[in-house]
């Protein structure tokens, strides 16, 4: 396993805490502000690192933006998204 592979096997959800939408103290905004722009523009569920979607579209984009030079194969997608859905 590559270091990369240790740190993303080790913590892949780092970033589920910060789900919980906690208003920073210097936001000048209300807290009523700040839960309508929440509700709106940022719903938890869009937000949630353990939701895979789209990877159709990305796959098409990297293609299209010569990043890869063919789709992956499901070997390779079970390969990339292995430390990501457990």
């Amino acid at each position: 396993m590559t270091p990369a592979h240790e740190a993303i096997a080790s913590n892949p959800f780092a970033t589920r805490s910060t789900l919980e939408y906690e208003l920073p103290p210097f936001a000048q905004i209300t807290e009523d502000q700040a839960k309508h722009i929440r509700d709106t523009y940022f719903p938890k569920n869009n937000l949630n690192p353990r939701r895979i979607s789209g990877l159709d579209n990305a796959m098409a984009d990297a293609l299209a933006m010569k990043f890869i030079n063919a789709p992956l194969t499901k070997e390779q997608l079970d390969e990339f998204l292995k430390y990501y859905v457990k």
